[in-house]
């Protein structure tokens, strides 16, 4: 395919080529597209990738994570392995079910801090652990119904995890109607290429969520968003319209009598169970976080009672927590007695004086992070020993290039792979793809993740 032939087959600093393998064939994975493409000129090619790029920004156009750069197309797909989805999937799995007890435990017996697994202020010491959540523990004791995961992968091929959501599943909509964009530019790839499904995870939160309701004939469903207005707001109203559930603010809802109702012309109507995508504190202004305009006033009563569920649950958060990364392997070994199969990258949180020696010695090597929202900064050493609790700090991992389509050129791109576990009929599943996130000077760029079966990638 000569749309590749400028792409490199090695990087000098020794990172991943997820294209080529090192003796410049391409890689297992690719060929199903590769083949696909085969008889497509490079003219056609550009053409699919300005229709895709004029699709996004029309239809799925959004502001990035960081706040500042917008999101635009890479067009070129990121191509997992089977072996690579089966490894991500164990370990995936390994994961939320390891953070799945941190969390019954924190608001439970917390063991982990009576047996010194984690330090006290590394837990109390932040705003996503929430006291007045102390023993409202899930009716099926699941407080990751929802799990979204970022990986990245090293020179060596392994993958890590680099960062994670517990309190919503992050993206979902976009992932999938990422891949409905990319269907209808190129069916025809698409249809060749063939390949696994990834619209059976919506199914799966459907399910999901119907299981959650009281046995009534029409139990009320809602997703509640901090704003319909938002850049996300196409993504909030996709996820709703295939979930067949109705987007709301925190402004329609009204607590009375430890019951959760919507207000509607017709008067009050009662929601029996709520998707959310807003945070954990911002969900009740009145127990929770009073400095906080959002919410919905005496929502953690409502939850206390039983009256109305959430997914995923209040104070799922405290999983977030990024000075809990440093001890995540004991949280792991205390829990299951093995090892994690997808490690985290290696963290430090400066509260313990070792480690704030390692991290003010090697700042040049490091990301330090604020402790209490993971936002990354430059401090000195000095600085860093004022208040060093407030500091945590993370390696750096060489991530993986995979090519992008960006102005007119294929381009190599480090890329950051977020995947999405749902818990489904006693157990976890996770997304047969998912999006991978690069950044190219100001821009971000998306890529949908394409898993083929076996038997597709060996013809």
């Amino acid at each position: 395919m000569t749309i590749f032939n400028d792409f490199p087959v090695c990087f000098p600093d020794g990172r991943f080529n997820e294209l080529y393998e090192p003796d410049g064939a391409f890689r297992q994975e690719c060929m199903p597209f590769v083949k696909a493409c085969e008889n497509e000129s490079a003219e056609t090619i550009a053409f699919y990738a300005q229709q895709t790029n004029r699709l996004f920004s029309s239809e799925l156009s959004m502001v990035a994570s960081d706040g500042q750069s917008r999101l635009t197309h890479a067009f070129l797909p990121f191509f997992l392995s089977v072996g690579d989805f089966e490894l991500l999937e164990k370990g995936l799995i390994q994961r939320a079910q390891v953070l799945n007890a941190a969390l019954l435990d924190f608001y439970g017996e917390r063991n982990l801090i009576k047996k010194g697994v984690i330090p006290a202020q590394v837990l109390f010491g932040h705003r996503n652990y929430l006291p007045a959540l102390n023993g409202v523990i899930p009716d099926n004791k699941i407080f990751l119904k929802e799990y979204t995961v970022d990986v990245e992968r090293a020179p060596d091929g392994s993958f890590w995890v680099v960062g994670e959501k517990t309190q919503m599943p992050l993206n979902i909509g976009l992932t999938v109607e990422n891949r409905l964009l990319l269907s209808r530019v190129m069916p025809q790839i698409y249809a060749k290429s063939a390949p696994k499904r990834i619209l059976p995870a919506m199914q799966s939160i459907a399910r999901q969520l119907k299981n959650l309701a009281p046995d009534t004939a029409h139990p009320r469903i809602v997703l509640l968003v901090p704003s319909t207005q938002k850049s996300v707001g196409f993504e909030n109203a996709f996820l709703a319209r295939n979930l067949g559930i109705s987007v709301l603010e925190p402004a329609d809802l009204s607590v009375r009598g430890d019951t959760v109702y919507l207000k509607n012309m017709d008067g009050l109507k009662k929601v029996d169970v709520i998707l959310r995508y807003i945070d954990d504190r911002l969900c009740d202004s009145l127990e929770l976080d009073g400095s906080s305009g959002a919410g919905v006033a005496g929502l953690t009563q409502a939850v206390r009672a039983g009256n109305v569920k959430i997914v995923n649950p209040l104070g799922s958060g405290a999983a977030e927590i990024p000075a809990l990364k440093a001890f995540i392997h004991g949280i792991a070994r205390y829990f299951t007695g093995e090892n994690l199969i997808l490690p985290s990258i290696a963290a430090w949180w400066c509260g313990q004086e070792k480690e704030a020696d390692y991290v003010a010695a090697h700042l040049n090597e490091l990301r330090v992070c604020r402790a209490l929202d993971g936002r990354e900064v430059q401090i000195t050493p000095e600085k860093l020993r004022e208040f060093p609790e407030r500091y945590v700090a993370f390696e750096t991992v060489r991530a993986s290039c995979t090519p992008v389509f960006y102005k007119d050129k294929i381009l190599p791109a480090q890329a950051r792979l977020r995947l999405h576990l749902i818990y489904d009929n006693g157990g976890y599943k996770m997304m047969a793809g998912g999006t991978a996130f690069s950044k190219i000077r100001k821009d971000t760029l998306i890529q949908d993740c394409l898993l083929y079966t076996s038997d597709a990638a060996d013809e």
